[in-house]
């Protein structure tokens, strides 16, 4: 099977945009939603950290683990 990468790195590039259209339009700074999908966000508390783990789940970008086990 030959992948093609142009295409793998452009629907990554696409991804990114939607994701950082998403975070605009609900208000929310993009570097922090793209850190906090990373895991390189510093704090996971705050109201920042809340509402933003709420959107991404409520629009569907974010599965908890408990959730995809009972899917």
């Amino acid at each position: 099977m030959k992948i093609d990468f142009s295409a793998t790195k452009q629907k990554m590039i696409d991804a990114g945009l939607n994701l950082t259209r998403w975070a605009k339009g609900r208000g929310h700074a993009a570097p922090t939603v793209l850190r906090i999908l990373s895991g390189t966000y510093p704090c996971e508390t705050g109201y920042a950290f809340k509402a933003i783990v709420k959107d991404l789940n409520e629009s569907g970008y974010l599965v908890f683990k408990d959730e995809d086990k009972a899917a």
